[in-house]
This record gives structure tokens, sequence and C-alpha cells, in this order.
């Protein structure tokens, strides 16, 4: 079979023809594509998106038009296209190219202004950004806030600075590379959108408790308030703590009906001694690597002593794989 596109003077289908042959027995072979623009016009100009489109381009959108030689395009795109709080796309640029793909004019920016003497291809090229959030808490600082929108693949490197009679002890947020959460300064490769949040943590050793739910660095959870430091001794009076990167404190008690949760591969419990009490639990978070690849979680303790009470438990049965 054929298609034929005949006497046509816009086609904004950027998409791809195809006339091969079927798939069943009964199939022909493969057809033939032909177009014919209309008469009155004897070139083509080609709007693409690389490495796909965005946005809209204007006055001539993504596609295929007839044109006359001689005429004078001026094409503009949006500098930034389908942004959210996190992502967006940004133009860096077109290039313009002949039927055998030499290049003929380009720039950096989002206006092409060129004349059409044989048929051509413009392109605009496009990437993405991340929007990286640095912040920290009232303990401290950053050497410099990084926050703002970053071109896929770049790197920043982020640095916390504790105030006085205070030292820097993790990092927190969605962003923080698995394993970097005690790295400072922090490198953070921006292929996503990332938040980190540094913590720190008083150097005079204090008695805190632990009530209701949330993580380690749920600083209001603890009484008196603040962020852990590792010469805290530490009681979990009840609710839920959960544990998303390697902690420590000099003992550590999970009191009555108290649960603590280790959530991941790399959270850790670093503490000289470590008791349980009656009903109190310590467990991790199901596994389900058949439903999320990758998502193992175990419970992780270091310590010198550990004691389990009678009724106490560390207990992580049917929560494997």
């Amino acid at each position: 079979g054929r298609i034929c596109m005949a006497g046509w003077v816009t086609n904004q289908f950027d998409g791809t023809y195809s006339v091969n042959s079927g798939r069943w027995y009964t199939a022909g072979e493969t057809g033939s594509f032909y177009r014919l623009e209309d008469p009155g016009f004897t070139l083509t100009l080609t709007v693409r998106g690389a490495p796909i489109r965005h946005s809209v381009a204007t006055p001539y959108d993504y596609g295929t038009y007839a044109m006359n030689p001689g005429t004078v395009v001026t094409d503009a795109v949006p500098l930034i296209s389908e942004q959210t709080a996190g992502s967006r796309h940004i133009c860096h640029g077109w290039t313009l190219t002949n039927d055998l793909g030499a290049l003929l004019d380009s720039g950096g920016d989002t206006q092409a202004v060129f004349t059409v003497n044989t048929n051509v291809g413009l392109t605009w090229n496009w990437t993405n950004q991340w929007y990286l959030t640095t912040t920290s808490d009232t303990n401290g600082g950053l050497a410099q806030d990084l926050t703002g929108w970053y071109t896929n693949g770049a790197v920043a490197v982020v640095t916390a600075t504790a105030n006085v009679n205070f030292a820097f002890g993790s990092w927190s947020g969605g962003g923080v590379p698995p394993g970097a959460t005690t790295n400072n300064p922090l490198t953070l490769p921006l292929d996503q959108a990332r938040y980190v949040k540094a913590n720190f943590y008083s150097l005079t050793p204090a008695s805190r408790e632990w009530t209701g739910v949330g993580t380690w660095f749920s600083t209001t959870n603890w009484n008196p308030a603040g962020l852990p430091g590792p010469q805290d001794e530490l009681t979990i009076r009840s609710g839920t703590l959960t544990l998303t990167d390697p902690v420590g404190a000099a003992s550590f008690v999970v009191s009555n009906g108290a649960t603590v949760l280790f959530t991941n591969w790399y959270a850790s419990l670093n503490a000289s001694a470590v008791t349980v009490l009656s009903n109190g639990l310590v467990t991790h978070a199901v596994c389900n690597t058949n439903v999320v690849v990758a998502n193992s979680n175990r419970v992780h303790i270091v310590c010198s002593n550990l004691t389990i009470a009678a009724y106490g438990a560390i207990n992580v049965n049917s929560r494997g794989f």
C-alpha cells in the first residue's frame, strides 16, 4: 500500500509515518510513502524538539510547513516549559540543518531567524532542570545557601557550619544520597529534585525522652527538644520512632509499648547500651521487594551491651522478602 500526502501547506504531525508490512501471514509487503506539497510551494520547513518537543513554538509549531524560496522565518519558544515545584524544562538554543543533516545555522537563545533557500529542519534543544533546597536547623547554618535551579547533571557541594557549643550531626531530607547522611561537605548530583537539611546537636550531654510519631529528626518529639547527640541518654517513652539514617547515643532504652522502626538498609543505631523493656518493640518496615525494587530493610544495631527484657522483642517476623 501507499501513504500519499498531496496538496498540503501545513502538517503539524511530528510523529512517524510507517508503511511497513503487516505482522500476520496474510500481510502485504512494505509499501511506499509519497509527499507532494501544494504546487504553489517548492520547499519545506520542519520544526522538531530535541530530545523531545516541549511547550509550543510560534508561529511555526512542531511539524512541517510548505514554504516559498526566500521566505524569512522568525520562530520562537518559551525559555521555560512544564515547570513544577521540583522540575522544569528549559530551552538552551536551536539548530538549523538541511536534508542531509548539515548545520546551516544555530543560536543559544529562544528565537530563531533565518531565510529558507532549501529544505530545512529547525530543532529546538531542551534540557531538564531540578530544584535544590538547602536549609538547616537553628543551631547552625550553611557556608552558602545553594537553593535554586540546576541543569541536569550538575553537582552541588553544600557545607554545614555549627554554632558555638553545637556540632554537625547529619543531613536529613528526601534529597540526601544513600549512605551520605553524615558527610560534611555533602556532594549532591543534580539528577533529581533534592531537599537537604543540616541538623546540629548540643555538645552538652543530656537525657531525652521521645513521645509521639516521627523520625529521629522530629526534634519537637524529644524532651527537651532538640536533635540528640552521641553522648545523650535516650528513652523512647511512647509512640513510634522511625530511623531513616545512621544515628548514635550513649544509651538507648525502648520503653513499655514504644516502637522503634528501621526503614532502609542504611539506617543504624549505635550506642554503648541498648535496652528493650517489656512490651517494647524494635522492628523494620516490610521489604516488599516484589513490589518496589531494592526496597530492602533491616534492623542494624551496634552496641556493647544489649538487654532484652521479658516480653520485649526485636521482631521482624513476616517482614522480609
